[in-house]
């Protein structure tokens, strides 16, 4: 879980840009990942040290998937923040392979409070 405030600046566009390592379940060798959040938030933004937090105890040093983390990050921001979009670009680079940049994509469907925008998925791999 992380910490919300209310968007009281109406702020359009958050971009989050952490890094961190992972141990890859296939090769068990150490990835680092670089984790591009773009989000369009709606009544509430994540508190940016409790995201801080949540990344070092849920992703950093885990035994992850850059597809998992992605996945991960997208369902934390929407369980707590509700925003309209998320956009997770995971690059990561290993000494074993070459980097590797997966992007996973949320929009609202249109059932929701939102503007008419679909859950678009998976947006590459």
């Amino acid at each position: 879980m992380v910490k919300v405030l209310e968007n009281e600046f109406g702020v359009g566009i958050i971009t989050m840009i952490p890094r961190t390592k992972v141990i890859c379940p296939l090769t068990q060798a150490p990835v680092t990942l670089e984790i591009n959040v773009e989000m369009r938030p709606n009544e509430t933004i994540p508190e940016y040290l409790s995201m801080q937090r949540w990344f070092r105890e849920k992703i950093d040093n885990q035994r992850l998937t850059i597809e998992q983390a992605a996945g991960m990050v997208i369902d934390l921001l929407v369980a707590n923040c509700d925003p309209k979009a998320i956009k997770v670009k995971v690059k990561a680079e290993s000494t074993l392979y070459f980097p590797v940049e997966v992007t996973k994509e949320y929009k609202r469907s249109r059932g929701d409070k939102s503007e008419g925008v679909e859950d678009v998925g998976d947006s590459g791999n």
